[in-house]
């Protein structure tokens, strides 16, 4: 029961703090897209690229490793390699960020002039100052989530966030442009660390020694491919649309990628609480993680499907609504790049699982295979269909990862979805029906009325043909006694019973 509780105080504290990050980031996005023309927006989406490509090397997988070994050291007593861990961590990262930041710096006239143009030069260097910042952002969030501090870590992303979207307000303003942006990333990451580290410093642990434990550098090591891969997998066709093709293309192909990830909100949250959880269920209880897994990627299908079949009906709409009329070119993307973001989300919970019991190599294979399959196919279509060819070649890798990890899930856990979670697809089936009819009026009204009956028909049907039902009542016992969730709890016992 203990253990029921952490995990579920855990996912509601990280849901508040993906919750803010997701709610700020895609502001920060549809500001950046209302005042920036196509070409500046494409630029901005490439430093935001390789600000995630050069923080895994500053990091050397440490945003892995960390919260694994923290909170199975915590669970065995072992303060001292706690202690240890940590100082390593942050020695490596403060001069591997210092001497990559440097090199860039100086070299950055040199880079922009061979692999893009002389405008990406003075990005460049704000990006080389960024990078340290962004680093230690990457450490510290790592560590607060082994120690399992996410409230702590909510509130740092809430206060930082806010910051950088009155930065971001203030020099657009000034004229700045995506160089205004960009700056936005250097107080964001600067204010996250400078709260996080109150609370890390407040953290006690008594024993200090100095040493490394070998498989903390094994898993590193291993986290550091593994984290290349998954960017290779989902950025290839950013970086090599920034170098083949115009920034507008990358503008393009950046918007399907960020109304993407709207697909992986929940299992984003999901990843992110349980990791640390997973871990210790690993060592102490496999049944009962066979049981959170199974749980978990039922909630996480029956939640996102509907919104996806949205998206995906409407993309000139939302880019209309959200972003300028500039950007409207992103609409044919939407199919290939948010079915794939869907089935990453998926892949993520699937293959961290893989991670955490100890069969790292297989998920790095996996990786590796996707990437691979992402770069060749984005190298050989994007001079053909551009941006188009670049969303392909996304969905390709995004299939191979998924159905790869599912299957070596099931081997190495005997894991298995229910015959009565299949219930789902008629389920959808008949949502997407009603949906369809939205197509057939013009008047506003009538369609937001449309979609509104077809989101709740959806959801009383997934009570009344049980693909929600008793095995997911236990949840409801650990969320907190705040009235919005002592409603919900009533709300979901009644459909439960009524429909049983």
């Amino acid at each position: 029961m203990q253990e029921g509780k952490k995990i579920v105080s855990n996912v509601f504290y990280y849901f508040l703090d993906y919750t803010t990050l997701f709610f700020f980031g895609y502001f920060f996005w549809f500001l950046m897209g209302k005042f920036l023309n196509a070409s500046q927006f494409g630029v901005l989406y490439t430093i935001n690229t390789l600000i995630l490509l050069f923080a895994i090397f500053t990091t050397l997988g440490f945003s892995e490793s960390l919260p694994k070994f923290i909170s199975e050291f915590l669970e065995k007593k072992l303060d001292a390699e706690v202690k240890s861990i940590l100082r390593f961590s942050l020695n490596v990262a403060f001069f591997m960020s210092l001497a990559v930041s440097v090199l860039i710096f100086i070299f950055s006239d040199y880079i922009a002039l061979r692999f893009y143009s002389a405008e990406f030069s003075l990005p460049l260097k704000i990006f080389s100052l960024i990078l340290i910042s962004g680093t230690f952002n990457t450490v510290f969030k790592a560590i607060l989530q082994g120690f399992q501090k996410f409230k702590e870590m909510f509130i740092s992303d809430f206060f930082s966030s806010v910051f950088r979207i009155i930065v971001a307000l203030v020099l657009i303003y000034l004229g700045f442009q995506a160089i205004g942006g960009a700056l936005s990333f250097l107080y964001w990451f600067t204010i996250f660390v400078i709260i996080s580290s109150y609370y890390i410093l407040k953290i006690k642990i008594k024993k200090e020694e100095k040493f490394i434990d070998k498989n903390f550098i094994k898993f590193s090591a291993l986290s550091l491919v593994s984290l290349l891969s998954v960017f290779f997998l989902n950025q290839s066709g950013i970086i090599i649309l920034s170098v083949l093709s115009t920034f507008r293309s990358v503008a393009l192909f950046g918007v399907a990628f960020i109304f993407g990830q709207l697909t992986v909100f929940i299992p984003s949250i999901i990843f992110g609480a349980i990791f640390p959880n997973i871990s210790e269920l690993w060592v102490s209880n496999k049944n009962a993680l066979k049981n959170l897994l199974a749980i978990t990627l039922k909630l996480t299908f029956i939640t996102v499907t509907p919104f996806l079949i949205f998206f995906l009906f409407f993309p000139e709409g939302l880019i209309k609504t959200f972003l300028s009329p500039d950007l409207i070119g992103a609409a044919p993307l939407f199919p290939s790049v948010l079915i794939g973001s869907f089935l990453f989300g998926i892949s993520s919970i699937l293959m961290i699982t893989l991670y955490s019991a100890y069969h790292p190599k297989l998920r790095l294979l996996i990786l590796i295979g996707g990437s691979a399959i992402n770069i060749i196919l984005s190298l050989l279509l994007i001079p053909i269909l551009d941006s188009f060819g670049a969303a392909l070649a996304y969905f390709a890798s995004q299939i191979f990862i998924f159905g790869f990890s599912l299957f070596l899930l099931n081997r190495i856990l005997n894991f298995y979805i229910s015959k009565k979670s299949l219930t789902i697809f008629p389920i959808v089936v008949f949502f997407l029906i009603i949906l369809s009819l939205v197509k057939l009026t013009g008047n506003i009204a009538l369609q937001a009325l449309i979609v509104l009956i077809a989101f709740v028909v959806y959801s009383l049907f997934l009570f009344k043909f049980r693909v929600i039902g008793k095995n997911e009542l236990f949840l409801l016992d650990y969320l907190p006694n705040i009235n919005i969730f002592l409603k919900f709890k009533t709300i979901f016992k009644y459909l439960v019973n009524k429909f049983k």
